[in-house]
């Protein structure tokens, strides 16, 4: 009737049982991935409690002071720019002169000073 097939012989297929030294290899090799997850996570406990309580303290002082020298920057400059105003006002013969009146009632060669009382 039909053809006869032969039985495939199938390479042995690894055992289910595994030895007790198996076992213990895994559970070691498991213990270690877990010590190791552990070590990273306290690691990186550490440095977040480390940027929160240092660093970020520090940081916002720094911007504080960076803050503060901007602004000192400010007026230095400001001042800066009135102090030459000043330099190319004291350049003008006319200005002298008018100070030196106003100040130190020095009048030019032939002018003749007032003094007004009231």
């Amino acid at each position: 009737m039909g053809a006869k097939f032969a039985p495939i012989k199938l390479p042995p297929r690894a055992s289910s049982h595994v030895s007790r030294k198996q076992r213990q290899q895994a559970g070691a090799r498991h213990k270690w991935l877990k010590l190791r997850y552990v070590a990273v996570a306290v690691v990186v406990g550490w440095a977040g409690f480390y940027y929160i309580h240092t660093l970020s303290p520090q940081l916002t002082r720094l911007e504080q002071k960076q803050q503060q020298l901007q602004q000192q920057l400010a007026s230095m400059n400001k001042q800066k720019a009135q102090l030459q105003q000043k330099i190319q006002e004291l350049k003008s013969d006319t200005y002298v002169a008018r100070y030196a009146n106003q100040h130190y009632n020095l009048t030019l060669p032939g002018q003749v000073p007032f003094d007004v009382q009231h």
